[in-house]
C-alpha cells in the first residue's frame, strides 16, 4: 500500500504469544524375557516436552498527530517511537493517516491496518490526534488489537472541542479539517474496547489538559491507564518512558 512506510525487514512472524512444543520419542528397550521377534523391535513412545514460552514479533501501528488532517508517515516522533519498537524486537509501520473529516476517513484507516495485519493480533500507538485515532481504532474487533497507547491524544473529542471552543487550539483544528458530526461521535463517548488502553498526559500541557482529559479518559475507557510527565505537548516517548514500557508488557 502506498500509505504505509515500513520500517522493519525480513519475514512477518504473525503468531502473538504461544507455549512451543517439541514431539520427542523415546525409546524403549525390550524387556529380558521378551520373545526373539520381540527382541528385534523397539517400541517408540511420543512424549511432549513442554519448552520456554517464546515472544514473538508482534505488528504495530504509528500514528502521526497534526491536528486530524492528513498528516505523513515521515515524523521525528513515529520514527524515533518506530525504531524503538524494532529494537523491542517488534515491527512497526507508520501509517501516512488522511484527514479525519468523515467516518469513510476512519474506516478507510481501519481497513489499510486490516489489509497489512490480515487480523492477526496487533498493536497501536498515537501522538496528539494520532493517539485519539489509537484508542478509537482499538474498539473496533476486526482488527484485533491488543494494546493501544496515546501520547496527549485526546481521549473524547467531543469534550477537547467543548472545552477548547473559540480559543487558538480549537480554531487550529476546526481551520485544518471540517469536522461532521459522524468523525465527532466516533471519536467521543465511552469505548467498548478489549485491549490494554493507555493515555499519558503531560502537566504542563495546554492544548491536552491533564485534568479534564484524565476524566475524559476514565469515563470513555473505565479499564484503561493513566500515565503523566512533567511536560508539554509535542514530545516523544522519551517523555514519559513508563508508559512506553507499559504498552510493550502488554503486545
Amino acid at each position: 500500500l502506498s500509505s504505509l512506510q515500513c520500517l522493519s525487514l525480513g519475514r512477518v512472524e504473525y503468531n502473538h504469544r504461544r507455549r512451543w512444543f517439541r514431539l520427542i520419542c523415546s525409546v524403549q528397550a525390550p524387556s529380558c524375557n521378551a520373545r526373539p521377534e520381540e527382541a528385534t523391535m523397539r517400541r517408540a513412545q511420543p512424549t511432549i516436552e513442554q519448552l520456554e514460552p517464546r515472544m514473538l514479533p508482534t505488528l504495530v501501528f504509528v500514528f502521526n498527530g497534526n491536528a486530524f488532517a492528513a498528516a505523513k508517515a515521515d515524523n521525528p516522533l513515529t520514527e524515533t517511537a518506530a525504531q524503538q519498537l524494532i529494537a523491542n524486537g517488534d515491527r512497526a509501520v507508520q501509517m501516512n493517516t488522511p484527514a479525519m473529516n468523515s467516518p469513510a476517513a476512519f474506516y478507510g484507516l481501519a481497513r489499510d491496518i486490516r489489509t497489512v495485519s490480515k487480523g492477526q493480533p496487533i498493536g497501536l500507538l498515537g501522538f496528539s490526534a494520532g493517539g485519539s485515532l489509537a484508542l478509537r481504532l482499538s474498539g473496533l474487533p476486526g482488527l484485533n488489537v491488543r494494546a493501544a497507547l496515546s501520547y496527549y491524544g485526546p481521549p473524547d473529542l467531543r469534550d477537547w472541542l467543548q472545552y477548547h471552543k473559540g480559543d487558538r487550539d480549537y480554531l487550529g483544528v476546526t481551520t485544518h479539517v471540517q469536522l461532521d458530526q459522524g468523525i465527532i461521535t466516533l471519536l467521543s463517548g465511552p469505548s467498548d474496547t478489549v485491549a490494554y488502553v493507555i493515555d499519558a498526559f503531560g502537566l504542563r500541557d495546554p492544548v491536552v489538559v491533564a485534568s479534564n482529559s484524565t476524566a475524559s479518559f476514565h469515563r470513555d475507557f473505565p479499564d484503561g491507564r493513566v500515565f503523566y510527565y512533567p511536560g508539554t505537548h509535542g514530545v516523544g516517548t522519551g517523555a514519559d518512558p513508563a508508559a512506553f514500557k507499559d504498552l510493550l508488557a502488554h503486545l
